[in-house]
């Protein structure tokens, strides 16, 4: 059984300022590259790069999504439907809809929305989806130890801080191993 199909189809969160839909991947992929680091949401991608996005977008949905690997939402404000950000689960341990389940996922959000509200009531709509909805024992993200930003957006959402993983991930670019800081969400952390 698919996620899609264990799910009736994508599940669509409303928060009190956002929703958090679905990546289309033809209309979302220039504003995406603003979120990825590009100049802006008004810079003039040539239609080959959007296309080539396009392509990339649904082969990621279609292969994961589809298989059982990944929930990737664009984050949108109530009455506007451009993405201003994306959560996305990514790293599912155990079956998605196995009690013992746990899932690792990542979240951007692009920098004139830091600081509003907006990233805390996003990952907390995503972690508490996963929690009540696919019986996740865990809802777990890892940060840069230097990320003060999203150090404090996800206390803000609740979640723990759990420490430091020593040599988490390698850095292709100086060819360091690199640390993080480890937050969680558990059920007891939302209550009923």
């Amino acid at each position: 059984v698919s996620l899609n199909d264990g799910l009736g189809g994508f599940p669509v969160l409303e928060t009190p300022q956002l929703v958090l839909r679905e990546m289309r991947p033809e209309e979302d992929a220039r504003h995406w590259l603003s979120i990825r680091g590009a100049e802006g949401p008004e810079t003039d991608f040539k239609d080959t790069e959007l296309a080539g996005l396009g392509e990339q977008f649904e082969g990621v949905r279609s292969r994961f999504y589809d298989d059982k690997y990944v929930i990737y939402w664009a984050i949108t404000r109530k009455g506007e439907d451009r993405i201003i950000g994306n959560v996305r689960y990514w790293e599912f341990m155990g079956h998605w809809n196995s009690v013992h389940a746990f899932v690792t996922f990542q979240y951007e959000l692009a920098p004139q929305y830091w600081g509003k509200g907006i990233g805390p009531e996003a990952v907390r709509a995503a972690a508490e989806f996963g929690i009540k909805h696919l019986s996740f024992a865990r809802v777990q993200c890892s940060i840069g130890v230097d990320d003060q930003r999203r150090h404090d957006e996800l206390l803000e959402a609740g979640f723990t801080k759990e420490g430091r993983l020593r040599c988490w991930w390698l850095d292709d670019a100086t060819g360091q191993w690199q640390d993080e800081l480890m937050f969680s969400l558990v059920p007891s952390d939302i209550g009923p």
